[in-house]
């Protein structure tokens, strides 16, 4: 790759993600020509804008990149990767930031969920996901009562309908977008289902929470129209 790289004008892409063990990875890919190549990928136990701009410097080290060859520092429009850059952008005083706009429209549509309008649904939304993420028990009780809702109704069964919530996760773009989706094709059972689970298990704060809204009927009202709403216009 050094000899491959050598003396060519390069541009840097540079993200976080984690991995299964919920370790904080960063991947850097250089693109020249009309390549793009990861060229590594480093495990930080704290990531902000030091921590990035040390981790480009030490990779164009070891690539023997000129400074005077980097064009492009490409990232999200992460807060920390926008320091980092101001860190890297006087020792490499040609450099441009490309932020990603892929992601920028992103923030732009998650603006969504806090509108202050949308507070009460984003409340539920929150205590359901609580509800589901640390507790196999009620996810197994959550398919049966499925099961049966599907088998007491005119509804012919489906297999399909039976299914786990899609639980939001804050680095999936579009997935708490998804969970409302879910939720709206779920409304009823879930009404019923979390007055159930309260007479279960009532020392859970979110299952307390969900029973008393789904327990008055204009809170509910109020859901269905905020969930239908989302809904309707995110797929537009």
């Amino acid at each position: 790759m050094q000899e491959t790289i050598y003396n060519k004008r390069v541009s840097i892409t540079i993200d976080e993600t984690t991995d299964v063990c919920g370790r904080a990875a960063v991947n850097i890919l250089f693109s020249f020509g009309n390549q793009t190549k990861l060229v590594k990928t480093e495990y930080l136990n704290t990531v902000n804008n030091t921590t990035i701009a040390q981790l480009v410097i030490r990779t164009l080290q070891f690539y023997n990149i000129s400074h005077d060859n980097l064009i492009f520092f490409i990232s999200d429009n992460a807060a920390y990767m926008l320091k980092a850059f101001q860190i890297l952008s006087p020792l490499i005083p040609q450099l441009k930031h490309n932020r990603c706009l892929a992601h920028i429209l992103n923030l732009v549509g998650e603006t969504w969920i806090n509108y202050r309008s949308f507070k009460f649904l984003v409340n539920i939304v929150a205590n359901i996901k609580k509800s589901f993420i640390h507790c196999p028990a009620r996810k197994r009780r959550w398919t049966g009562f499925l099961n049966s809702f599907i088998s007491s109704t005119t509804i012919p069964p489906d297999q399909n309908s039976i299914t786990l919530p899609p639980l939001p996760i804050k680095t999936r773009w579009n997935s708490w977008f998804k969970f409302v989706f879910w939720i709206n094709q779920h409304i009823p059972q879930l009404c019923k289902f979390y007055i159930e689970e309260e007479i279960i298990n009532d020392e859970s704060e979110a299952i307390r929470e969900l029973a008393t809204t789904f327990k008055n009927s204009a809170h509910v009202f109020t859901f269905e129209i905020l969930v239908m709403f989302i809904a309707f216009n995110a797929k537009r």
